[in-house]
């Protein structure tokens, strides 16, 4: 399994768990290295919102809305 998987892994993992605070740590490594990575962008938001930081969820979410659209 690569790196980004078994973070993704955890990271989901941790948010089933309702950890959240590790859940945002994995994908917060996601983003060191994938920047655009979209499912991290998202669960970092949703982690953000569930630790009561909306000022940094907001950052991330933006960040997710600003990406390029790509075609289907």
């Amino acid at each position: 399994m690569s790196a980004i998987n078994d973070l993704q892994t955890q990271a989901v993992a941790a948010a089933k768990k309702g950890d959240w605070k590790n859940a945002l740590a994995f994908n917060q490594e996601i983003l060191e290295n994938h920047p655009d990575n979209i499912g991290a962008l998202n669960r970092a938001g949703f982690a953000c919102m569930q630790l009561h930081e909306d000022k940094q969820a907001t950052k991330y979410f933006k960040q997710l809305v600003a990406l390029p659209k790509t075609e289907e």
